[in-house]
């Protein structure tokens, strides 16, 4: 039985695995573009730019946990870039022509570095199958500025997945600007996407 069947069986919601940031397998920083961890399911993703992803432990975040892009401190590269989980085609079929939500908890380091603090939100869907979830055929979605602040703060939104998708894929994201102070971060917890 596949995740999405399972969730309506045992009654968990989440379509997401993973979403609570409990699970880091990987290496326990992540500094490359393109690669998984250090929370399992979780990519980064994006233009080359000096950073380091880890797992947090944080009592903001009903799990405990959550997990922080953190621009390295006097980089000046600007790429948009960020962090996402794509689900594989055998659980993205029965979420086609459904309204999906994306729910989560976020917050900023004091310097972060994103015009008027936001950090974007989006849901996308792609009509491959199990293609590179950042580079889906023929992607459409829907996306949410969410303002930051260095206190946390809880996020929604919700996206009618169009009837010819085969694999869907939560994002976040933000493009810097100037050189990056100390705390240039943002962090995701409790990450939810449900029907």
């Amino acid at each position: 039985v596949d995740d999405a069947h399972m969730a309506s069986i045992s009654g968990r919601r989440n379509i997401l695995i993973n979403g609570d940031m409990r699970v880091a397998q990987y290496t326990a920083n992540n500094t490359a573009i393109n690669t998984y961890g250090p929370c399992d399911r979780w990519r980064t993703y994006g233009g080359a730019m000096g950073f380091t992803v880890s797992q947090q432990s944080s009592s903001d975040y009903e799990s405990g946990y959550c997990l922080r892009f953190h621009r390295t401190a006097s980089n000046t590269q600007t790429n948009n870039t960020g962090m996402g989980q794509g689900i594989e085609t055998l659980n993205s079929r029965g979420l086609a022509g459904k309204t999906v939500t994306l729910s989560f908890k976020a917050k900023c380091g004091a310097n972060f570095s994103s015009t008027s603090s936001i950090l974007f939100s989006r849901v996308n869907g792609g009509e491959g199958t199990n293609e590179n979830p950042f580079g889906m055929t023929n992607t459409n979605g829907d996306s949410q500025n969410n303002t930051l602040t260095t206190s946390v703060q809880t996020f929604s939104f919700s996206f009618a997945i169009p009837s010819d998708k085969t694999q869907v894929t939560v994002l976040f994201d933000y493009t810097p600007t100037g050189t990056a102070g100390a705390n240039d971060w943002f962090e995701i917890g409790d990450v939810q996407l449900e029907l």
